[in-house]
């Protein structure tokens, strides 16, 4: 059954409790967006446009302020 894997289980409930983003296999990567998690795709707005998995967020990692990156 999807996303109910020992491992997606275990990532699951360890992002739950410390809410802090792991990497996992891309085959735990689909049971968690089935399961109803959401990618964050922090590539340039531009590579997001060029292609991105659905239902991703993007949050570029760097980003232009006023003065320039941050």
């Amino acid at each position: 059954m999807v996303g109910k894997s020992p491992k997606a289980t275990t990532l699951r409930r360890n992002l739950e409790t410390t809410r802090v983003p792991i990497s996992v296999p891309v085959r735990v990567a689909h049971e968690l967006l089935q399961a109803g998690h959401r990618y964050l795709d922090v590539r340039t707005p531009e590579e997001f446009s060029a292609g991105h998995a659905p239902g991703a967020v993007n949050i570029p990692y760097m980003y232009r302020v006023g003065s320039g990156e941050s």
